[in-house]
């Protein structure tokens, strides 16, 4: 299901704070999983195949990897070139890197681009 860009599962009984803490999460680019999501399987997140992006995420990162300029993807998406900065710097965050292009050459390293 993240894969399919689901930012977020919980369950319904968590309590109210709890919910407002995982919605600033996904509205921060974060992906979030309950405990008993990942004790049923997914216990290795250092694994890069289970780091996800979101759709506009990887699009970005397709268009750039084709050459295209930040002006050039913000101007085709309808978004100003800062939006589109924010998302790569968002992406190079939860990878842990510092330039586009390490990012760039991480993320085709292992498959995602």
């Amino acid at each position: 299901m993240f894969s399919e860009g689901v930012s977020a599962y919980l369950f319904k009984s968590k309590d109210k704070e709890t919910i407002r803490d995982i919605l600033r999460q996904v509205a921060s680019g974060n992906i979030v999983m309950s405990e008993a999501i990942t004790r049923c399987g997914i216990n290795d997140m250092k694994n890069p195949s289970f780091i996800m992006l979101m759709p506009e995420e990887k699009e970005i990162l397709v268009e750039m990897a084709s050459g295209q300029t930040i002006k050039n993807i913000a101007g085709r998406r309808r978004r100003s070139s800062s939006a589109v900065e924010k998302v790569l710097k968002r992406v190079k965050e939860r990878y842990n890197l510092s330039t586009t292009y390490e990012l760039m050459a991480y993320l085709s390293r292992i498959g995602i681009i």
